[in-house]
């Protein structure tokens, strides 16, 4: 990679840390909203996930390790020496020297140096924010599977409820010889299929909560309330360009990639600029032969040899090349998965709607049916038939609306429609700050007005 280039891409990178992010108006759909937990309670459980105290710890690190970068990798070092020297026919004599030393940087690797400790500063606050991003779509997921398997506890319990009303009745018609007995148990063996199938889904709710509870403790005075059902989802209008354009905008993970490449480009100039070795400069005081002679001097050292700096250099600028090109492909795989995101948020709201119509169409017929098989114009069979596929069709119903809900408050929780508009770790450097690191980092744009 050239120096011009590099120098044009830090620029880049520089104006694009320093120009605000812009934020397309998307308003998100109130009942989507109303399905999600209060607001305070998971900021709070935000706040209190390991995952990001473990992040925020690591932004405390790199800000270390950005300020032993912008120190540098020198210190100054003091010698001293003492002998006693004896000399034929002259005696013993005491000696003694001390000196300082220490290597000195060169102005254009100090001005790398810095650059590159604002770049992992920035990495560290966008890294962890990514963390804080991905803890929120856990407790997102997390949080869904437990409205649809309670929003599936209380559809099996109403239809067990309605079951055990209707086989009290047949039984009672039984008894007095106005049922069959084929019938009594055809509706014997739907209420213990509806049993069963009310004791799967409350193992499944269990299992829901059970990790609510554990993993985001905060939310558990929430588990207690009734809840309403899940309303009728919408279907999202595209964004203006496309979910991506809205996206980028907010995505930590992208900023990330990016950080990565800008250090990778920064380390390639760095040890490149080290084909330059730093010269180490001393200051050293003598007394010999107990003092009748005396010196002060200046010392100079400079390290021989670049062939190894240079395959360093060429190591780094590699490494930054293949960085580059994962991070380009990287980027590629996000647009894509978006992009099936996209369809998948689409195709989800059709197929809820067709299973809507479906469970309408099921129970209406049940319905039918159930009038039928008083009147003695329908087999009891049918009817218990037509009882399961309604059944069927509203527990597809009710996962298909779940499921288009969960896409698309994922969606918007990649676009920081709601929960991540708080930062998870207060950034330690302002715009003006990255402004005057940008002076300091002059000697490496200057070229670009050449």
């Amino acid at each position: 990679m050239s120096t011009r280039w590099g120098n044009l891409q830090r620029t880049v990178l520089w104006l694009s840390l320093l120009w605000p992010l812009g934020s397309a108006a998307l308003e998100v759909p109130p009942t989507l909203l109303q399905i999600l937990p209060p607001e305070p309670l998971v900021q709070s459980t935000l706040q209190e996930s390991l995952a990001l105290q473990s992040a925020s710890a690591g932004v405390d690190r790199a800000l270390a390790e950005a300020a032993l970068r912008r120190r540098g990798p020198h210190e100054a070092s003091v010698n001293a020496e003492w002998l006693r020297r004896d000399v034929d026919q002259e005696g013993r004599f005491g000696e003694w020297n001390v000196g300082m030393s220490k290597a000195i940087r060169w102005p254009d690797k100090r001005a790398i140096d810095q650059a590159t400790a604002t770049r992992m500063t920035e990495l560290a606050h966008a890294a962890a924010e990514d963390v804080r991003h991905q803890v929120a779509m856990d407790l997102l997921q997390t949080w869904m599977q437990w409205r649809v398997a309670n929003e599936l506890v209380q559809s099996a319990l109403t239809r067990e409820e309605a079951s055990q009303r209707e086989w009290q009745a047949i039984d009672a018609r039984w008894r007095v010889g106005q049922a069959s007995a084929a019938e009594r148990d055809a509706l014997t063996q739907l209420l213990a299929e509806v049993r069963a199938e009310t004791l799967v889904v409350q193992q499944r709710q269990q299992a829901a909560e059970a990790q609510l509870r554990l993993r985001y403790p905060r939310l558990i005075p929430v588990l207690s309330e009734s809840l309403s059902a899940l309303p009728a989802p919408e279907n999202l209008p595209l964004p203006t360009g496309g979910w991506w354009t809205v996206v980028e905008q907010h995505s930590h993970e992208l900023e990330v990639l990016r950080q990565r490449a800008a250090i990778a480009d920064l380390e390639s100039d760095r040890q490149a600029a080290e084909r330059h070795p730093d010269p180490t400069l001393g200051f050293r005081v003598l007394s010999e032969r107990d003092g009748a002679e005396r010196g002060v001097g200046l010392t100079l050292s400079i390290p021989l040899g670049t062939v190894r700096r240079g395959l360093q250099a060429q190591q780094a600028a590699a490494a930054a090349a293949e960085l580059g090109a994962s991070v380009q492909a990287e980027i590629r795989e996000m647009k894509l998965a978006l992009a099936q995101r996209e369809q998948a948020a689409a195709a989800l709201w059709q197929q809820w709607q067709a299973w809507q119509d479906a469970a309408i169409a099921a129970e209406s017929r049940a319905t039918r049916l159930s009038t039928g098989w008083a009147l003695g114009e329908v087999s009891f069979d049918v009817l218990v038939q037509a009882r399961r596929s309604a059944a069927e069709a509203r527990t597809r119903e009710i996962e298909a609306r779940a499921s288009v809900h969960a896409a698309n408050a994922g969606l918007f929780l990649d676009a920081h429609g709601f929960w991540l508009d708080r930062p998870s770790h207060a950034s330690h450097e302002t715009v003006d700050e990255a402004a005057v690191q940008m002076d300091v980092d002059e000697p490496l744009t200057a070229r670009l007005t050449d």
